[in-house]
């Protein structure tokens, strides 16, 4: 059962209907406030308390853009967050700034299903495509287009016909001893290779140290990126 319903209107007020939300996540620092994304392309700011308008109202969309389909926060930057999008495009946004601060475009063929930030390396995103193609971003290294694509094999349909949708997890693994760094482990239900897994299997990988574990001063390197945007 519900405990509170929040609504908005639509980010430019020209739309005929009101926009259908497609995913959410809360601000990592403030339960209260969320980012919505909507059919409409935008990604709305949106708060549990109806009297408390968020500032701004909503983020926009790049010209044409089709169906938010994935948000999510920058792990250790809270204040920067990522837009997927059914046409396959990414932006990047600040939770202050209406407009985006950067757009990848025309590196994927189908939509964007999942976006996530690192859980070690803070510069490091990914990207996952409808398709099965795992992109992995890495603002410190190369900021117009991804450092690399990998293929994953998408599920294999069940009993019934029906495949389960393409999903990825990101974790990261801690070792006992604390003189060896962090390391970032990805699940997914896809396979890197072969003819993908079956319903209800998940495969779990240790990533390559480049992307994988933490870079001295990663941090403070894309904060000041972020800041030149």
């Amino acid at each position: 059962t519900p405990t509170h319903a929040s609504s908005r209107p639509n980010g430019d007020g020209d739309e005929l209907l009101p926009p259908r939300t497609t995913c959410f996540q809360f601000f990592p620092d403030d339960a209260s406030r969320l980012i919505v994304g909507a059919d409409s392309g935008h990604v709305l700011h949106v708060s549990r308390y109806d009297a408390a308008r968020q500032q701004p109202p909503s983020f926009s969309a790049p010209a044409e853009a089709a169906a938010v389909t994935a948000v999510a926060f920058c792990a250790t930057l809270h204040a920067f967050f990522l837009a997927g999008r059914a046409d396959g495009s990414i932006s990047l946004y600040a939770d202050d700034d209406a407009a985006p601060l950067r757009s990848w475009q025309d590196f994927a063929t189908s939509a964007i299903v999942h976006v996530s930030w690192g859980p070690v390396r803070p510069a490091v995103f990914w990207a996952f495509e409808a398709n099965g193609m795992l992109h992995t971003f890495d603002l410190c290294d190369r900021t117009h287009e991804p450092l690399q694509s990998s293929q994953l094999q998408l599920p294999r349909a069940d009993v019934g016909g029906a495949s389960p949708p393409p999903c990825i997890a990101l974790g990261a693994r801690v070792s006992v001893r604390r003189s060896t760094p962090p390391t970032c482990l990805l699940s997914t239900n896809c396979a890197a290779d072969g003819d993908g897994r079956a319903g209800g299997e998940v495969e779990v990988h240790l990533l390559d140290e480049r992307i994988g574990s933490a870079q001295e001063g990663e941090t403070e390197i894309l904060s000041r990126f972020l800041s030149s945007l």
